[in-house]
């Protein structure tokens, strides 16, 4: 009998817990929209009833915070209905609390009560959360790195106008704009940055609204560097001059990047190694290697250079083009060139000119071509055998001037040379014999032939331009001399002339002076002409009826206006050009003149100087040096 007591016990433990289970079926699930409130203002209850009991759930009502709402609806068993409920008023201080609501329902006849809660949080609601990653960190100009950019929104509400801005990747203009993500959704997208000559920082800026707000919220990324890879060698390349043993190149190779370069090789265009051992090089690291090419045809020597950078990239760059060509014997080389006038200049601006090519080498000459300075291109010779060549061209020279001829030319194996001659176009009477102009040829390669002619053109012509300011300063130096000796003729004359008319210096007499008068003037001393003006000057001027004699008188009686007197060794005064006297004395004349000439004083002796001390001793003071 005990089993059975224990069975039973437990049937009746078994329909009470099921009676409970369907008494409790009903499941509720509040929302409050919006969730988050940063200030008072109206929200909405969101209840969502689930009937898990088998009978059906009528006359369902909701109640709290004051309001009553009843939904007309019923809820069959296993059925799920939504109801809103809105206009709710929220104040500042139902913020962050449970709100109670209790809803009231029948079942089976039976009423029925659940006590619920919802709840509206202070603050926006809206969280973003955003990464920004790329490929690789580093890349060299011109290379990719991709990046990829996930915004996320972690938060409980929605959130809109999502923009992304990353100014250094791709400037001000948004990378993505108005984009709207709800609670948990994901967006993300990837942009392509090509690397430029200098790094770069990643700085993302996200702009978003959340929902039910109008104030914008700014999201930063963290930022990172984008560094440039700039692996550079720096090769410089020398060509030497071809011997009979080859070219000789010479390689310096300096690593001028900011990555170091290892497993460095070098070939030439064929393949050919430079460098047996790979080698490294940090920055600033330098390497100078030498390589001979042999060759028995033209060739474009170019080299490779190959490695690997800091960060596992290979590294690969080219050098340009060298042309080596077969080593021939300067010997062998041989040519001369000139250009000489076959015709004077016309006064059309035209004139012939012949040029003379001799080929006094031992292999023909090819690729010939004569330019001038100014006319440019004039004939170009396919081959010139050996020998002496000569032809004539009429050109259009223009005006006189001189004209500079050149001719550049090859040797079988290709190596250039360049000849140059000079010739003046000027406008003669008569066509004058042509005069062979200097020729200065002026190799850039060859024939040592070639380059000892140059040398003994140039050294010539430089003797020509000394020769030529040598002649230039004589001639000044000349002009210079012939002007001092007309002026020391000029100035012996003067003093021969002064010579015959003076006698052997003597000392001056002693002064007598006149009591009370110490300025008296001796008229027979100075006269004043009266048509020129003049001073007469040791012979005074009578006057006569007739002015006839005073024309009479010769020119060297008059003391100029403008004389300044100097002392000589004996005493006595010479004039020379200087100021005029302050004073000098007039005759006066009686009213009537004599018809007879009578001196005032003794006539004295022609050929003696005239005797300064008459003079007034103010006018000795002024006039004297």
């Amino acid at each position: 009998m005990k089993p059975n007591r224990i069975a039973a016990i437990l049937i009746i433990v078994l329909l009470s817990f099921s009676l409970c289970s369907a008494a409790l079926a009903a499941q509720f699930v509040t929302e409050m929209s919006p969730a988050y409130m940063q200030a008072a203002g109206e929200a909405s209850l969101k209840l969502t009833i689930t009937n898990d009991s088998d009978f059906t759930m009528e006359n369902i009502s909701v109640s709290g915070l004051g309001y009553l709402y009843n939904i007309p609806d019923s809820v069959a068993p296993g059925s799920t209905v939504y109801c809103p409920l809105s206009g709710i008023m929220i104040t500042e201080d139902m913020l962050n609390k449970p709100l109670e609501f209790t809803v009231s329902w029948t079942e089976n006849g039976e009423a029925k009560t659940k006590n619920i809660t919802a709840t509206v949080s202070l603050g926006s609601g809206a969280a973003l959360e955003a990464t920004r990653t790329a490929d690789r960190t580093q890349a060299p100009t011109g290379g990719q790195i991709m990046l990829t950019y996930t915004i996320r929104n972690t938060g409980a509400a929605a959130v809109k106008g999502i923009s992304l801005v990353d100014k250094k990747i791709a400037g001000s203009t948004p990378l993505i704009k108005d984009v709207s993500l709800l609670p948990g959704q994901e967006y993300f997208f990837s942009h392509p940055f090509i690397m430029g000559s200098g790094y770069v920082t990643s700085a993302p800026v996200i702009t978003y609204t959340p929902e039910g707000s109008e104030v914008p919220i700014t999201y930063s990324i963290p930022p990172i560097d984008l560094l440039m890879i700039n692996p550079k060698l720096e090769v410089d390349v020398t060509q030497g001059p071809t011997t009979p043993d080859g070219t000789v190149f010479t390689l310096n190779i300096e690593n001028n990047g900011n990555q170091t370069i290892s497993k460095i090789s070098i070939t030439d265009e064929l393949g050919n190694k430079v460098n047996e051992e790979l080698f490294v090089l940090t920055v600033g690291e330098k390497r100078t290697l030498t390589y001979t090419v042999v060759t028995d045809a033209t060739r474009n020597i170019r080299f490779t250079i190959k490695g690997v950078d800091g960060t596992k990239q290979p590294y690969e760059d080219t050098t340009k083009k060298f042309e080596v060509r077969p080593y021939i014997d300067p010997d062998l080389i041989g040519l001369s060139f000139g250009a000489f006038s076959a015709k004077a200049l016309q006064p059309d601006g035209t004139m012939k000119v012949r040029f003379h090519l001799n080929n006094t080498g031992s292999v023909p000459m090819h690729n010939l071509t004569i330019r001038e300075i100014e006319l440019g291109e004039l004939k170009i010779i396919d081959e010139l055998p050996l020998g002496e060549s000569d032809f004539e061209l009429e050109l259009n020279v223009g005006e006189p001037r001189p004209m500079v001829f050149t001719l550049d030319a090859t040797d079988p194996v290709g190596n250039p040379y360049t000849f140059t001659s000079y010739l003046n176009a000027a406008y003669l009477k008569t066509d004058s014999a042509p005069v062979a102009s200097p020729l200065l040829p002026d190799t850039d390669s060859g024939s040592d032939g070639a380059k000892k002619i140059g040398s003994i053109s140039e050294t010539l012509l430089t003797l020509l331009i000394i020769i030529a300011v040598l002649t230039v300063f004589a001639g000044i130096a000349l002009c210079v001399l012939t002007e001092k000796e007309r002026r020391a003729k000029r100035g012996h004359k003067k003093s021969q002339s002064r010579a015959d008319s003076s006698v052997t210096p003597r000392r001056p007499e002693k002064r007598r002076e006149m009591p009370g008068r110490e300025f008296a003037v001796k008229s027979e001393a100075y006269e004043k002409h009266t048509r020129s003006g003049g001073i007469v000057r040791e012979k005074p001027l009578q006057p006569y009826l007739s002015s006839r004699p005073l024309r009479e008188q010769i020119d060297e009686q008059y003391v100029p206006r403008n004389v300044k007197l100097k002392k000589d060794g004996g005493g006595n005064y010479t004039a020379r050009p200087g100021p005029a006297p302050e004073h000098y004395g007039e005759i006066n004349a009686p009213g009537t003149a004599p018809r007879t000439q009578s001196a005032a004083r003794e006539r004295p002796d022609p050929q003696l100087p005239f005797e300064i001390r008459n003079r007034p001793r103010h006018m000795e003071r002024h006039d004297t040096e």
